[in-house]
């Protein structure tokens, strides 16, 4: 039935089928299930059509990958959030660190602000930047 059709989602997007799009259709399915305005069979088919155009919720909690969202960008987004969380702030911060706020913590003392270690790790590990939308370019590396 219906509510086998969504232990088998939920098993390819758990289950090492970890592309962006099932990500996104796993975080879509959570999503409708979680309302309790539809059955099951109505949820399966709302993921179904709208696909991964809702995108996934990305690093600092908002939207990314979907139509109309900034594309996901591993390595940028990843270090721009470690930057700010080893420094104590919110992982989607991108105000610089002054030098008498630093406390001479190895992050911030090489690397002033989130964008200056995202410049940093993009020049040494390139950027790979993801979507999830119907119809865009899902992978674009740099």
């Amino acid at each position: 039935g219906t509510c086998r059709a969504i232990a088998d989602k939920m098993l390819d997007v758990a289950g090492g089928q970890m592309g962006w799009d099932k990500i996104a259709e796993g975080q879509a399915m959570s999503q409708a299930v979680k309302t309790g305005n539809t059955d099951a069979v109505s949820a399966v088919a709302q993921v179904e059509k709208q696909g991964g155009n809702d995108g996934i919720t990305w690093v600092g909690g908002s939207k990314a990958g979907g139509s109309g969202q900034q594309p996901i960008k591993v390595v940028g987004d990843v270090t721009r959030a470690g930057y700010n969380l080893l420094n104590g702030r919110n992982a989607a911060d991108t105000a610089s660190i002054s030098p008498s706020s630093c406390n001479n913590g190895m992050v911030c003392s090489t690397w002033s602000s989130p964008q200056e270690a995202t410049t940093f790790a993009n020049r040494v590990l390139g950027e790979q930047q993801q979507r999830t939308c119907e119809g865009c370019t899902k992978t674009t590396s740099t």
